[in-house]
């Protein structure tokens, strides 16, 4: 017997469309990072997310798929003294495909325990946040701890983790707040067309 095979329908392709629209977009015009006490969140990752709570995680590996296409596009277009990391596709596609597959693995097992909704997706915000820091920048010291000693003259766990330390917790908090706001009412839209 041979294993069920999963085809995307003409709307959830356009969605995915849209949803890398949304990503592009916020990339390309600097909205995507807000500016605070002199470092800059990123939301980049919430249509990823948001991609994966609504359609799964096929849907949204796929939207992460072209979240990382365009990031390492974007470094390669507008280098800063980090991009070279970027220019690995297992730094800039892999982790933001996961933060698809994996936001919506855990949405559809947390959905099954939790009741309250808005909790359901708070959680799952945080679940894809934690896995574009933790991915991108593990991933970065795996490749490039070398690279990263050489640009800047200090051992690349002690930049990364302080990347981690000052962004994190301001992209959690973001996440956490902008995914159930915007996620709970697009679900109920989302199932009716879907």
């Amino acid at each position: 017997m041979q294993g069920k095979t999963r085809k995307l329908n003409i709307k959830q392709i356009t969605f995915i469309g849209l949803m890398t629209a949304v990503t592009i977009f916020l990339g390309a015009t600097g909205l995507g990072f807000i500016p605070l006490a002199g470092i800059k969140i990123t939301i980049l990752h919430l249509p990823t997310i948001l991609s994966a709570i609504l359609g799964g995680p096929l849907i949204g590996g796929i939207t992460g798929l072209f979240f990382g296409i365009f990031s390492l596009i974007q470094n390669i277009i507008a280098p800063t003294p980090l991009s070279f990391v970027f220019y690995n596709p297992l730094v800039s596609i892999l982790p933001r495909v996961l933060i698809g597959v994996f936001s919506g693995m855990f949405f559809k097992k947390i959905n099954k325990i939790i009741t309250n909704k808005k909790l359901v997706f708070l959680l799952t915000s945080i679940i894809g946040t934690l896995t574009n820091t933790v991915l991108v920048l593990s991933l970065a010291g795996v490749f490039h701890h070398k690279g990263i000693f050489n640009t800047f003259q200090i051992p690349a766990w002690i930049i990364l983790s302080s990347i981690a330390g000052t962004n994190l917790p301001f992209e959690i908090l973001i996440s956490a707040f902008i995914i159930p706001m915007i996620g709970l009412p697009l679900k109920k839209y989302y199932d009716k067309l879907f």
